[in-house]
């Protein structure tokens, strides 16, 4: 989704889920009902617009201080969370992961799409739960991030991946980053 293709850039975020959605659909036969996750973000003028269903997920991560989740899980544990159960407890819990919302033959999901403006230079980190299950805490996913990056997308996004491999990751690892520079003054 180029910023110049023309429309609303919240409503196309919106319309390429909704295609992502009916795209997995379609794969769903009699007894076989696969399923996925998404999540995807567009960056444009300091406003970055994210869209999520499942538990992957999208982070602000400015230069300096803690990363900023932009999207809400859905799943049993952040469900539980924000019904009042103490989140350590939830994600410990054997349900924590299972999901509340997905894309698949077996699903109806709107594509609530939230758009954030962003202050100062920074990082857009799109990320499936191989990377974020091992990198819980706000402010150290940050330095993550940060370290990662080095001033290369491409090479920040293979070293996050390698950091999740090195922690035992053995679900789908998922990265990808946007740099946003922040107001040219």
């Amino acid at each position: 989704l180029t910023a110049g293709a023309g429309g609303d850039p919240a409503e196309r975020l919106a319309a390429a889920a909704r295609a992502a959605a009916a795209a997995v659909a379609a794969l769903g036969t009699a007894g076989r009902a696969p399923a996925c996750t998404l999540v995807a973000a567009t960056l444009d003028a300091g406003l970055v617009r994210v869209v999520g269903i499942g538990d992957s997920r999208v982070y602000w991560v400015p230069d300096e201080g803690p990363a900023e989740l932009l999207t809400e899980d859905d799943s049993w544990a952040a469900a539980a969370v924000r019904a009042g159960e103490d989140p350590d407890r939830a994600w410990a819990d054997t349900r924590a992961h299972t999901l509340t919302r997905w894309l698949g033959a077996d699903a109806e999901v709107p594509a609530a799409v939230r758009t954030v403006r962003l202050e100062g230079p920074g990082l857009v980190l799109v990320c499936s739960d191989g990377l974020w299950n091992y990198l819980l805490d706000p402010a150290e996913l940050g330095a993550a991030v940060r370290s990662a990056y080095a001033g290369d997308l491409l090479a920040g996004a293979d070293a996050l991946v390698g950091l999740a491999l090195d922690r035992g990751g053995r679900d789908n690892v998922t990265v990808a980053l946007l740099r946003h520079e922040g107001d040219p003054t």
